[in-house]
């Protein structure tokens, strides 16, 4: 069209020209293209000043994108729209607060950015900061305020359900994005996958998984993950190798879910496989949450002398994770050796963790060590380390109720513990025996 002088003195075709290539996120052209439009003269031309804001917004370039529109004279409420819709994109809520109100009027639309702005933004902060109820809170009244979320906010939402737990509320989401057409692209479909992985509809999870067009390496990652935390060892193996077949290198999460699926089947040799593959093959250079898979596939299979090895040998300084794991497989072989290195290790790196006190009296216990029970129990009184509380929690009528080991203050505590004393009952009456050498 360029060599038709007449085709491309069109300024309203410049405007199309120049946001295609914003939208390709196609900078080098981007760049030829703006320098088309000075050469030509459009410079002056209202539909080619909003495209040239919105391309350089789309490519990142926002500050580009603020000079564009300074420049102009008079700029309409158009212009300041798009390049607010592109601050609020691009995560700037700072300079979309400043354009906001400076803006000499503003519209509905205007409104309706920021407005979105904010919630998306506070949606995204209370997921991220681990208070997925008052996202999802958010979220609905989000709806109630009929103001319509996209994608993006769809993401942090399924995000808290799956931080919750909460299944029927991440199934609503789910109906609430086919209902309004939200498009369910790459991230959107990978988030749902996630979702139901973590709420334990591990089906569901594989189901949007399949329908995915698209599905890049954190796609797979996330389904490998998921089936790993489900048990599903050998198919989440299947899936680690077909992801390999089809062209796309698996990433340092997609080894973690393959080396846990591993433990979970007890395949030795093929998680040594994988781990060596990782660094010889793929040029991933394994991290400690690599080595602590291995050491708990190795610990879990008795080769408690080759994990120990392979600790001496980590490119780091191992963390008290991983001395944990080798502690729990000198618990489960009773190796009295590596039982006392692995607890000396774990106490120095980590002298206040409840955890590390309750695993190894349940050790203790389970070989009859009374005495070092005892002491256990001292050293944690003398430290002020108490034992955290287990808990629990789960949703009825759209209401997360959360229970603590020991906890009488819910209004229907008296319901509850009379219903776990008919599953007592039923227990003993089917001749269940406690293990008791497993109680702090």
């Amino acid at each position: 069209m360029r060599q038709e002088d007449e085709v491309l003195s069109d300024s309203f075709i410049i405007s199309l020209v120049v946001q295609a290539y914003g939208r390709a996120e196609d900078v080098e052209y981007g760049l030829r293209v703006h320098t088309h439009v000075f050469e030509r003269g459009f410079c002056s031309d209202l539909f080619v000043r909003t495209a040239l804001i919105d391309m350089y917004a789309k490519l990142d370039f926002v500050r580009v994108a603020e000079r564009v529109l300074d420049k102009i004279e008079e700029p309409d409420l158009v212009m300041y729209n798009v390049l607010l819709g592109d601050y609020v994109r691009v995560g700037e809520v700072a300079l979309a607060r400043r354009l906001f109100d400076e803006m000499p009027e503003r519209d509905l639309v205007s409104w309706n950015t920021m407005v979105h702005e904010f919630v998306s933004s506070m949606i995204a902060g209370y997921t991220k900061s681990a208070r997925p109820s008052e996202a999802v809170k958010l979220f609905y009244e989000m709806q109630l305020d009929y103001v319509r979320p996209d994608g993006v906010v769809m993401v942090s939402v399924l995000s808290a359900c799956g931080e919750m737990g909460a299944l029927g509320m991440g199934r609503m989401v789910h109906e609430y994005i086919v209902r309004n057409r939200i498009e369910v692209d790459v991230k959107l479909g990978t988030s749902l996958v996630d979702m139901y992985a973590k709420c334990g509809d591990i089906e569901n999870s594989l189901t949007v998984f399949e329908n995915m067009v698209v599905k890049d390496v954190y796609t797979w990652s996330t389904m490998i993950v998921g089936l790993a935390n489900h048990g599903k060892g050998e198919l989440e193996l299947d899936y680690f190798a077909k992801m390999v077949s089809l062209g796309i290198e698996p990433d340092d999460v997609a080894f973690i879910g393959a080396l846990s699926a591993c433990t979970h089947v007890g395949f030795v040799e093929r998680g040594r496989t994988l781990f060596s593959s990782m660094n010889d093959v793929y040029r991933i250079e394994p991290k400690i949450e690599h080595y602590e898979c291995m050491i708990d596939l190795l610990g879990r299979t008795s080769q408690l002398e080759e994990a120990k090895e392979l600790i001496k040998n980590m490119p780091f300084a191992p963390d008290a994770v991983v001395w944990r794991a080798l502690l729990s497989a000198c618990k489960r072989y009773k190796h009295a050796k590596l039982t006392e290195d692995a607890t000396v290790k774990l106490l120095e790196l980590d002298p206040h963790s409840n955890e590390n006190y309750v695993l190894l009296s349940n050790m203790y216990s389970q070989t009859k060590k009374w005495s070092e029970v005892a002491n256990i129990r001292r050293l944690m009184r003398a430290r002020d380390i108490q034992k955290i509380p287990g808990s629990s929690s789960i949703k009825a009528d759209n209401v997360v109720h959360e229970f603590t080991a020991g906890d009488k203050s819910h209004p229907k505590s008296n319901d509850i513990y009379d219903v776990l004393e008919e599953m007592s009952d039923r227990l003993y009456a089917a001749e269940y025996e406690l293990v008791m050498s497993s109680v702090l």
